[in-house]
């Protein structure tokens, strides 16, 4: 597929025969969300969902250097203070629960960095293929910030408790291998065959 190049970040769809694209669009922020991306990305899933055609949707970043570094942290002075953190929280915890409530099967294709709120959008998906340059962690314990008790629940659907709380707690850094043998994948791919493969499984 050849990647997008907008300017402005934005979540894109494409629909190829049977398949629906969702394109998380930030190359310059390693396709972190901002508050609008969060906020359309269940009216995204929706719309693929209800179309009859679509009989799988895939979730990836453009590019190879990130599926998604999580949301944007430019914005938390804004959207992580007082009243607006609430309202905040809750578009994160619908994005997540759009993608385990889709009746559509759906994979998402990680290259490079998945991590945070990004991590948590691939868990829930039903699959997930990485790249084997592929790194993922959930930072909050590392940055001093919050985690909203609700979007545990991607992760403990996926992950035994004790997986999970070493991933929380330590905020660590895991490879593509190392979340293969914690049960988080299903396969790893080179860069170069990533795409190709996921296709094959979509197929």
């Amino acid at each position: 597929m050849t990647d997008l190049d907008l300017d402005a970040p934005s979540l894109t769809t494409r629909i190829e025969g049977q398949i629906g694209w969702v394109i998380i669009n930030s190359p310059k922020k390693l396709n972190s969300l901002n508050e609008d991306m969060w906020q359309a990305f269940p009216q995204i899933i929706q719309k693929l969902d209800q179309d009859k055609d679509v009989r799988v949707i895939l979730i990836r970043g453009i590019g190879v250097k990130a599926f998604s570094a999580g949301a944007d942290i430019s914005e938390f002075d804004r959207v992580r203070e007082g009243d607006a953190a609430q309202n905040y929280n809750q578009l994160n915890t619908a994005a997540f629960k759009a993608l385990q409530d889709c009746r559509t099967p759906t994979i998402a294709m990680i290259h490079g960095f998945c991590l945070g709120g990004g991590f948590l959008l691939a868990l829930s998906a039903d699959l997930r293929l990485a790249s084997e340059d592929a790194q993922f962690s959930i930072p909050p314990a590392k940055l001093g910030l919050g985690f909203d008790v609700r979007w545990l629940s991607p992760l403990l659907q996926i992950a035994p408790p004790h997986i999970a709380k070493e991933l929380l707690f330590t905020a660590d850094r895991f490879s593509a291998e190392q979340c293969m043998a914690k049960g988080l994948l299903n396969s790893i791919h080179s860069s170069q065959d990533l795409e190709a493969a996921t296709k094959t499984l979509a197929k």
